[in-house]
């Protein structure tokens, strides 16, 4: 299972009230280890998630005392303005991560169960894209979040491009990213289980900007046809690379001339 740092996006699909639990509380403590805040956001199929991850562990009933894990409702959270209202998500976790930083947590950690957003309420493509534009959100790392989709609830063709929306997932392939001025910095490796989050976060890269993969451990077809894609948009884009992936590239089509090899 992923070894959750912070500022991870890490999307999963359940079938069960106790996946729920488990990974809800292997999250938790992460953020526990990592100084962080955690809201919970349980749905109506797992609202008996408090009773389980409080029971039998003394760590997190100890958290839950002293207000370092809390549980939320999404209906007056996320869904605060009677609909799926993206510009008031972004709003509502910009303050709340003020808040913990404030309240001297070295971040917001936040596991929600997505059902708040299920058909008939979130239309959904969008709300893969808002998922997927989410992105600057975790720029910071001062945001963790663990985004869980009920397959009882949503059809798993939603489920799926909901989570491949996300960089990382506990059991499939992650990617993170870091920035440094004006070069990106990924690590981890990518396949179709995160192909939309690499497509958005690639595509938000500016001409002239640098994106060092050298921390890549795998690049699948679909993400090296992004990145030509982003080189041919970008003629001034720079991709830093290793001598494996200047090869992927060159054949995927991105100009020798924008890739340096190190």
């Amino acid at each position: 299972m992923l070894a959750i740092q912070a500022g991870d996006h890490i999307g999963v699909s359940f079938a069960a009230n106790t996946s729920f639990a488990v990974a809800t509380a292997f999250f938790t403590h992460h953020a526990l280890d990592a100084g962080g805040q955690v809201i919970v956001f349980p749905g109506e199929l797992t609202s008996d998630s408090t009773e389980q991850l409080n029971a039998g562990n003394l760590r997190l009933r100890q958290a839950s005392r002293t207000g370092q894990l809390s549980f939320g409702d999404s209906r007056a959270v996320q869904l605060a303005t009677g609909r799926f209202d993206p510009g008031h998500l972004h709003e509502i976790y910009a303050a709340a991560i003020i808040q913990a930083l404030d309240a001297g947590y070295t971040g917001l950690w936040v596991s929600v169960d997505m059902s708040w957003a299920r058909p008939g309420i979130a239309e959904p493509q969008a709300l893969t894209r808002f998922e997927a534009e989410s992105h600057p959100l975790f720029r910071a790392r001062t945001l963790t979040a663990i985004c869980q989709y009920d397959t009882r609830i949503f059809p798993p063709d939603v489920a799926r491009d909901a989570c491949a929306a996300h960089p990382a997932s506990l059991r499939a392939a992650t990617m993170r990213c870091r920035y440094r001025d004006r070069t990106l910095l990924l690590s981890g490796d990518t396949d179709l289980t995160n192909r939309i989050a690499f497509e958005t976060i690639i595509g938000t890269v500016a001409d002239g900007d640098t994106i060092d993969l050298t921390g890549m451990a795998f690049l699948d077809a679909s993400a090296a046809a992004s990145l030509a894609r982003a080189a041919h948009a970008n003629p001034r884009l720079r991709l830093v690379v290793d001598p494996g992936q200047r090869d992927l590239l060159t054949l995927a089509g991105v100009p020798p001339a924008q890739l340096t090899v190190v």
